[in-house]
């Protein structure tokens, strides 16, 4: 886990800290300990979360630490509800204490401390072919886990049912909503002024431009379904950077836990594991792996020339992983509202402003938006199809 020992320079909001204050008292008052340090937690996929590790001290002087979480709009009550939909089957870290009402707009969590790495971060070190079969076997332990939460309970469910699910907070609202307004809200400075553009790769033209990718996922979310598509019990969020691994696997973040559909307890860990960190982590070396040679924009039309210097082997492999394991739920024949293709797209462009990216990445941020709704999913080497 990273952390800074910084506290004034980890947050400048100054509500956050009164909230941080008013929780201090609360949590001294009631646990009989003194706190002695605060240190932020630097989560792996952006940007600064509003996480902290807590030290203290009890009577009997043994240090002790904690995990101290805030949050705003019932964040905080859909991750205590998860934490009680998953407990039990997978490993989740035990809830100390809670606000029971807000301060200053916030409330908060107290976690039990538990030690190891962000699965992210292990993943990113697997420097060799050993590291990566072990990584790998960690994978497989991962997903079985999932499966025993995805087998637990299924329900057919029909639309009005499916918009309500909690998921749809990571896919709906955010689509139609508040955050593809922010990052999207046309301007002169704005990425989606190239949404009407005709995309060509190394001379071959894409048959699809990015507004009409996301008109018809648009389309999907307005219609009246009478359809009736299977429900299982999910996480909701399980990719790397919500893992924390040491002799066993613990799953964080359990914001999103409830009833939901195979494609969309997917699409998370496929994309973020994927591509995703490679976009709103690590963007700076995509390079290594797709480098532009050319790229042209006439106002219509967007020709770039790509070449691969290496492979994205072991973002493949994993992503193999997932699909074996969810094989029986997640496959060609898998109904859903939306396609799995739509859910990655929507990942893709709703979970970091793509002006804060380098311009190469900004470039490719377009080419793979199309891509990834081109691409057979269930074969994700499909990819290099493409170039």
């Amino acid at each position: 886990m990273y952390y800074s020992n910084d506290m004034d320079k980890s947050s400048n909001k100054l509500t956050l800290h009164s909230a941080i204050k008013h929780s201090f008292s609360e949590i001294d008052k009631i646990l009989n300990v003194e706190i002695v340090s605060i240190e932020r937690v630097q989560k792996a996929y952006g940007s600064n979360a509003n996480s902290f590790f807590i030290k203290a001290v009890r009577n009997d002087n043994k240090p002790i630490i904690y995990f101290l979480k805030f949050g705003r709009e019932n964040n905080i009550g859909n991750e205590l509800d998860g934490d009680n939909f998953v407990r039990g089957i997978i490993n989740t870290p035990k809830v100390i204490l809670f606000s029971r009402k807000k301060f200053f707009g916030y409330e908060w969590i107290l976690y039990e401390y538990i030690h190891g790495d962000l699965m992210s971060e292990v993943f990113l070190k697997a420097a060799n072919k050993k590291e990566l079969r072990d990584f790998c076997a960690l994978e497989k332990e991962k997903e079985d886990y999932l499966k025993k939460l995805n087998s637990g309970q299924t329900v057919m469910t029909n639309y009005a049912n499916y918009i309500k699910f909690k998921g749809n907070e990571l896919f709906r609202e955010r689509f139609l909503g508040k955050r593809y307004k922010e990052f999207y809200n046309r301007k002169a400075d704005n990425i989606s002024s190239l949404f009407d553009r005709n995309i060509s790769i190394n001379g071959k033209p894409l048959d699809r431009s990015i507004n009409k990718v996301l008109d018809k996922i648009r389309e999907k979310y307005k219609a009246n379904r009478s359809l009736k598509v299977k429900a299982v019990k999910g996480q909701g969020d399980a990719h790397h950077g919500n893992i924390i691994v040491n002799s066993d696997v613990w799953f964080i973040d359990n914001e999103y836990a409830g009833l939901t559909t195979p494609f969309m307890e997917i699409a998370k860990p496929y994309y973020n594991d994927f591509l995703g960190t490679l976009f709103f982590h690590h963007n700076d070396v995509l390079n290594k792996y797709f480098e532009i040679t050319d790229y042209k924009d006439d106002g219509k039309n967007i020709d770039i020339k790509i070449k691969i210097p290496e492979q994205i082997h072991k973002y493949l492999e994993i992503t193999r992983i997932k699909l074996s394991a969810r094989k029986e739920t997640v496959n060609e024949k898998t109904q859903d509202f939306l396609s799995l293709n739509d859910y990655l797209i929507l990942c893709h462009i709703l979970t970091r402003n793509p002006k804060d990216y380098s311009q190469t990445a900004q470039r490719l941020f377009i080419v793979f938006t199309v891509i990834l709704v081109l691409f057979n999913p269930f074969q994700p080497e499909s990819i290099y199809s493409y170039f």
